[in-house]
């Protein structure tokens, strides 16, 4: 028996171009498959922690605007992040040159505020979602408070056991 006979059918079954394009259409199937039909990741219920973020290079009338007990809110979407449980203030440094040596300078009538939320946090093996987003430690939230808007770094998220 001949792999491909006079009618072009492979072993007699099937045309060669019908497979082609029947393996075409698998490949499409699967690769969307594993492209969309991913595994879903479910939160497990939400703890209470507290996430802790910094707020830079501000001026006075920020510190003053941003005090405990506070209600934080995602700036764009609205949503409810947590209350401000402590406030840490100190003055904002940056790297400056002079004579090919480099130093932290205090910038005057600049501050960095320290700003420890109290707030739900759903958390999994990847992720901890605060206020319906996916937080991590490092990236930047633009965040309201009802006196002052701010844009605030993730440097840490504890959930309470």
């Amino acid at each position: 028996m001949k792999i491909i006979d006079k009618k072009g059918r492979l072993f007699g079954v099937i045309n060669i171009i019908d497979l082609l394009f029947i393996l075409i259409i698998l490949g499409a199937i699967f690769g969307g498959v594993k492209r969309f039909g991913g595994t879903k990741i479910i939160n497990e219920p939400e703890k209470q922690g507290h996430a802790k973020y910094m707020i830079q290079n501000v001026r006075q009338v920020t510190v003053d605007n941003i005090r405990k007990g506070d209600k934080v809110y995602h700036y764009d979407k609205g949503t409810y992040i947590g209350e401000i449980d402590n406030i840490e203030v100190e003055p904002y440094r940056e790297q400056t040159e002079y004579q090919g040596k480099f130093y932290m300078s205090e910038i005057p009538e600049r501050f960095v505020v320290y700003i420890d939320v109290a707030c739900d946090i759903g958390e999994n093996d990847q992720t901890y979602t605060i206020g319906g987003e996916q937080t991590k430690i490092g990236n930047e939230y633009r965040m309201k408070s009802k006196t002052s808007a701010f844009w605030g770094t993730c440097i840490g998220v504890t959930v309470e056991k």
